[in-house]
């Protein structure tokens, strides 16, 4: 999983910007791995929702056997790979 998340930031990387992955939250609201890169030198776009449509923006990056995440309210967090479900132009690979 973690070959096809990576794969699929690089290969994407060469257009326009969209989702890669999603994730379930405990919040009620998925977690959105992007290949848009961050204002950083390393790391792509994230961002997670719940509920009450409130919205955390983020920095992920690929880890040995987790996606780290650094989300701009201050918090950090790793994610298992098995946990996301790749998407292809929308449709679930």
């Amino acid at each position: 999983m973690k070959k096809l998340i990576c794969t699929l930031a690089l290969i994407s990387s060469f257009s326009y910007a969209d989702t890669i992955a999603t994730a379930k939250n405990g919040g009620g609201g998925s977690i959105v791995l992007t290949n848009n890169k961050c204002n950083q030198k390393e790391g792509f776009v994230a961002y997670t929702n719940d509920t009450t449509g409130k919205t955390t923006l983020g920095c992920w990056f690929p880890e040995d056997s987790f996606v780290f995440v650094v989300w701009n309210d201050g918090d950090v967090r790793t994610y298992p790979y098995g946990i996301f479900t790749t998407v292809n132009k929308g449709k679930s690979l």
